[in-house]
């Protein structure tokens, strides 16, 4: 059974409780038992009272090779998606080095949750490049 390092849920006041070395099957049932819209209820209540605050996500870490995708919906429809990845590089075209890179997509459609996670646990980051790459703007 293929697990991720680190999971969390990240809540509107930063409050995240997190897991280590989930499955699938636990990682998705934790992401489809959260109530987003009453997260970003939540994000608005904070914002209103002039709190601190974040947006809620779910975030899976990969972390031996510093992969992290975080998924935050909005509400049932649509989320927004963070992926970060390391690239190769060459300096001056023959140094080799890594950096860290940024993918934001926007306006993801709630049903590539699953698909993404998915591919997140199957080590298929480029397949997440791909499918977030329409969305970026």
């Amino acid at each position: 059974m293929k697990s991720i390092d680190h999971c969390w849920f990240q809540r509107a006041d930063f409050d995240s409780p997190s897991f280590k070395n989930a499955s699938f099957e636990e990682a998705l049932r934790e992401f489809e038992a959260i109530d987003w819209v009453l997260e970003n209820q939540y994000l608005q209540d904070l914002e209103q009272q002039g709190a601190d605050n974040c947006p809620p996500g779910f975030g899976l870490v990969e972390g031996s090779h510093g992969f992290i995708l975080h998924l935050m919906p909005q509400d049932t429809q649509k989320m927004n998606v963070t992926f970060h990845f390391p690239k190769s590089k060459k300096l001056l075209g023959f140094i080799p080095w890594s950096s860290t890179e940024l993918l934001e997509a926007f306006d993801v459609p709630f049903f590539v949750s699953r698909k993404l996670m998915q591919l997140m646990f199957d080590r298929q980051y480029e397949a997440i490049s791909a499918e977030l790459i329409h969305y970026e703007r």
